[in-house]
């Protein structure tokens, strides 16, 4: 689900799993890879992936999971972790030259720690929704945007129900019933 293996060390085992899908499914079924984290967009992971000619290897989609909230530092403001970090984030999606699937998404901000902690803390109950709501936005659009198949959130029913900032970031269910991810297809 998340490999956390060099590029080099998976490509023989994706190269042989798409020869094997091939031969006994055809073209018209992807191919998923997982690369997991957008971080490795830029960096040879990809790279390595991409020199898969499409005229052997067709249909291949990439998985990748666009999380902000684990890759925070104590200095990254909200502004920062709701907007330009997950925007970049998006926009390496977009280079990828390749169909991709975001395989996991929650509309989560950050760790909970450092300048993002301290300006949450001092929002009501009515800004904090509106926090979310506006970051469920922002990523619907960009998970939808391109040659983007869409995603999967990372859980349709999360069993804190006393936790408002959690159902908030991690239950589909709550935040589809409180409006948080507008533009999100049912």
């Amino acid at each position: 689900n998340e490999p956390l293996l060099d590029a080099s060390r998976v490509l023989d085992f994706y190269q042989r799993g798409a020869e094997a899908v091939r031969r006994h499914m055809g073209e018209e079924v992807a191919v998923i890879i997982n690369l997991y984290e957008a971080q490795s967009i830029p960096t040879h992971a990809w790279a390595s992936f991409n020199w898969l000619p499409a005229a052997h290897y067709p249909n291949i989609v990439y998985d990748i999971h666009l999380y902000t909230c684990f890759h925070a530092a104590d200095w990254v403001s909200l502004w920062f972790a709701t907007g330009l970090m997950y925007e970049a984030y998006a926009a390496l999606a977009s280079i990828a030259f390749r169909p991709t699937f975001v395989g996991e998404w929650s509309n989560c901000i950050s760790d909970w720690h450092g300048e993002v902690r301290r300006e949450v803390d001092g929002m009501s109950a009515s800004e904090k929704r509106d926090m979310y709501r506006d970051f469920g936005g922002q990523q619907v659009r960009a998970i939808l945007r391109g040659s983007r198949g869409g995603g999967h959130f990372w859980t349709w029913f999360h069993p804190n129900r006393d936790d408002i900032d959690t159902l908030s970031q991690w239950d589909m269910k709550f935040a589809i019933e409180q409006d948080l991810i507008p533009g999100f297809v049912r």
